[in-house]
């Protein structure tokens, strides 16, 4: 947490929120010197509060659910705040469908929005739709994680690995991004990446 708070202070941070976030980092550090002790229950008032798998397992920090809060804003925001007639589909999950339902319901008691995002809307107000088929029986699922494997692999690729990627992987992710225009429309893909490298892949594809 120290190393955190030293580098919120230092001139190589241009977070655009920096002082915002060193405030968070330094009522933590008191809060710990405040309470600390040798209790376990401590350290569980210091981290996410967890949700509860089907089988009681605590889960910290489920990936799906920050890009389903995303993707729900934007299909809002393309839908001018009505999406009475609209069904969402996730392919199945056993263990985690419960909390996805869950976090769909908490969201439209939220009023907050996506400063990065502008093709987002969070003020949802009508219930949504969620149903969880088996993707091998369902092919619009299928072409779903289809792309989305695609995507990932590539950003993957070109942003974390130093390997050269061929052209034709190149020509596919920029055929994807032709729907990315915030000024049309809000159909875009849902990039789960840190700011900064998005900004990479952004800068090369002048999204």
């Amino acid at each position: 947490m120290k190393e955190l708070r030293n580098y919120f202070r230092s001139k190589e941070c241009t977070f655009q929120y920096k002082s915002k976030a060193l405030n968070c980092v330094q009522e933590t550090i008191k809060f710990y010197h405040n309470n600390k002790s040798h209790k376990a229950d401590l350290v569980k008032n210091l981290i996410p509060i967890p949700d509860i798998s089907k089988r009681g397992s605590d889960i910290h920090l489920l990936p799906h659910v920050h890009c389903w809060f995303n993707i729900m804003a934007k299909v809002n925001k393309h839908h001018k705040g009505d999406m009475s007639d609209v069904a969402f589909f996730h392919d199945q999950q056993d263990h985690f469908d419960d909390i996805l339902v869950y976090c769909t319901e908490q969201i439209r008691n939220f009023s907050g929005e996506n400063q990065f995002d502008p093709t987002t809307d969070f003020n949802i107000k009508d219930e949504i739709s969620i149903h969880f088929p088996d993707s091998k029986k369902v092919s619009g699922v299928q072409l779903a994680d289809v792309l989305a494997g695609f995507m990932s692999r590539y950003v993957m690729d070109f942003i974390y690995n130093d390997d050269v990627i061929d052209d034709v992987y190149h020509d596919v992710f920029a055929k994807l991004l032709e729907s990315y225009n915030p000024k049309v429309n809000n159909f875009s893909v849902n990039f789960v990446l840190p700011i900064s490298r998005r900004n990479k892949l952004f800068k090369k594809f002048k999204l």
